[in-house]
């Protein structure tokens, strides 16, 4: 941004000419003014047309030959337009007038007005502008623009943290010999600084072919060894230092082939363990498979016996089991009609035989019966004899008859009626017995069965459950390990 072009006015080119009307003489510039009305600048101005403010702090100073920076600070509560202003000199002599349509700035009663502008002169030096001693404030000079700068210590010099502060040539050669030593660089500092390559390096300080041929291990040289050690040794996992557990990160879970889980890992058994013993791994994992009530235990995930890891999109499901399921499905079964019809069976010809039986021991026991009634009757008596007749009647047909005699010739007579009546009777018992029952051969033989027919028909078929608990497919086994 350019700065405001100002018109210096007669009267304050006559202060600011010397006396020898040969050249300028410093003056001290005291306050600027501030108008609301368009001005246009001329040499003949000797005050601000329309002036409503003077500004007294006021500070400034000279950036380059015919440019000065100007700060101006208003704080009341005063509300105001600035389309022009006018740079008044210690003295009241307006020194330099400008002005433009358009607004430069505006104040509200709440704000403080901060003025800041560079102000260019056509035809004197802005060197010879001063500002008086209470409001002067000197620009600092940066890596874009030229001020005044304040010299480095040889603290600050050696710290090199400071970058508004200019480093002198006595604070650089303090430096140097604090760091080269007193003198430095040396004559063979200098020598190797100017050498062009390695082999002149070498030859400067002395070095001979071993510092290039005789390296490796077993040639006695310290610059083969690292802390004492030769390459060979830091190429063993085991002889370093601060690696990690693993190289999976905490909390991951791995398959792993063996039967002990790697190094770095634990099998994920649902064991409980110390928070500050694997705290890598708790930062990880936290207590989603739990962990006591005391806070300094956490668990690991447990992947049971025939069970495995299964996929979640809801992070909120994390570490929930799951029962296991299959895609539902139904069975059918059925047993076609086999219309009206009977079956029929037969049993092997097994050849003669007979059947053996026999009673359960009874103890000793009797038994006792009766006969039924039979009404009035009487019996018939043989071996009778000849020639008598009988008062019940008889047969008298020829018939053996008594006392041997077997001429048959002798009738056979009834007995006495004896009415209508039944007999009881009773065995004596017979100790605790068993009876034996055979039966006769009945010869080589078989059996016919048949069955009757029960028309035309189906069966009911229920199909039974068979698996296990859980729904794994076929695989073989290895363990679930986690990193810690």
């Amino acid at each position: 941004m350019t700065g405001l072009r100002f018109i210096v006015t007669r009267r304050g080119r006559e202060a600011i000419v010397n006396a020898e009307q040969n050249g300028t003489a410093p003056v001290l510039a005291h306050s600027l003014g501030l108008t609301a009305e368009v001005v246009e600048a001329h040499r003949e101005m000797q005050s601000l047309p329309g002036e409503h403010t003077r500004l007294q702090s006021i500070r400034g100073g000279a950036t380059a030959r015919d440019t000065i920076h100007v700060t101006a600070r208003d704080a009341t509560d005063a509300t105001y337009s600035v389309r022009g202003i006018g740079l008044y000199l210690a003295d009241g002599t307006l020194l330099a007038v400008y002005g433009q349509p358009a607004v430069l700035a505006e104040k509200s009663t709440q704000a403080v007005l901060l003025l800041a502008a560079d102000i260019q002169f056509a035809d004197i030096a802005a060197t010879d502008i001063t500002f008086g001693d209470t409001n002067f404030d000197l620009n600092v000079g940066t890596e874009e623009k030229a001020g005044v700068l304040e010299l480095a210590t040889p603290t600050e010099t050696a710290t090199g943290t400071d970058a508004t502060r200019a480093v002198h040539s006595k604070g650089l050669r303090e430096l140097l010999d604090a760091r080269f030593g007193p003198g430095a660089p040396t004559a063979l500092a200098k020598k190797l600084i100017a050498t062009a390559t390695e082999s002149a390096v070498r030859q400067l300080l002395g070095l001979k072919g071993a510092s290039l041929k005789d390296d490796g291990e077993g040639n006695g040289l310290d610059a083969d060894l690292l802390d004492g050690k030769h390459g060979a040794h830091y190429l063993a996992w085991e002889n370093l230092t601060g690696v990690p557990a693993s190289a999976y990160m905490p909390g991951q879970v791995i398959t792993f082939a063996g039967k002990t889980a790697p190094s770095g890992t634990l099998v994920c058994d649902g064991r409980e363990l110390l928070r500050t013993d694997y705290p890598r791994l708790f930062a990880a994992i936290g207590t989603t498979y739990g962990g006591n009530a005391e806070g300094t235990t956490f668990k690991l995930p447990k992947v049971d016996e025939d069970s495995g890891v299964i996929h979640t999109g809801d992070p909120a499901k994390v570490g929930q089991s799951s029962a296991g399921s299959v895609i539902a499905h139904t069975h059918s079964a059925s047993a076609s009609a086999a219309g009206a019809h009977a079956h029929s069976a037969g049993a092997d010809a097994v050849g003669d035989h007979a059947h053996g039986a026999w009673t359960d021991g009874q103890g000793h026991h009797g038994h006792t019966g009766g006969t039924n009634w039979v009404g009035d009757h009487q019996h018939l008596v043989p071996f009778a004899d000849a020639g008598i007749a009988y008062p019940w009647g008889g047969d008298y047909n020829n018939h053996a008859g008594s006392r041997g005699n077997v001429d048959y010739d002798n009738p056979w007579p009834n007995t006495s009626p004896a009415g209508g009546h039944s007999h009881a009777y009773s065995t004596d018992g017979n100790g605790t017995h068993a009876h034996n029952i055979g039966m006769n051969g009945a010869g080589s033989h078989s059996h016919t069965i048949n069955v009757a027919g029960v028309g035309d028909h189906s069966h009911a078929i229920t199909v039974g459950s068979t698996g296990s608990a859980r729904n794994l497919p076929a695989g073989i086994r290895m363990l679930f390990c986690i990193a810690f």
